[in-house]
């Protein structure tokens, strides 16, 4: 989590999308980001349903569920960290409209 990028997003909407209010700018914030963990969603769903398939292999090896147990449990593990990442660069960028907005208002 980087607040210095989630600042810098934030600034760069702004100049891309001049005298948009800030709820406009954060909806637009929040559809890239929704974009990121579409892609990412969809190859970790792919990676678990291979999975999944070797589990619907008629007889399994022993090793085999637990390589593919360990497999699924890995990439649920790193979709929810990603997500989680993304959805905190968010909230800093969307904060960030905010605290300039205070910044402006106190220098008025």
């Amino acid at each position: 989590m980087n607040p210095e990028k989630a600042a810098a997003d934030a600034e760069r909407v702004r100049r891309e999308y001049p005298g948009l209010p800030h709820d406009a700018l954060a909806d637009i914030l929040i559809k890239r980001a929704a974009r990121k963990t579409k892609w990412e969603g969809a190859a970790n769903g792919l990676g678990v349903t291979g999975c999944e398939v070797v589990l619907a292999v008629p007889a399994p090896e022993p090793s085999h569920k637990v390589a593919a147990g360990t497999g699924v449990a890995t990439l649920l593990l790193g979709d929810i960290a990603y997500t989680t990442r993304i959805q905190m660069q968010l909230l800093f960028a969307v904060a960030a409209f905010e605290l300039n907005q205070n910044l402006q208002g106190q220098l008025c």
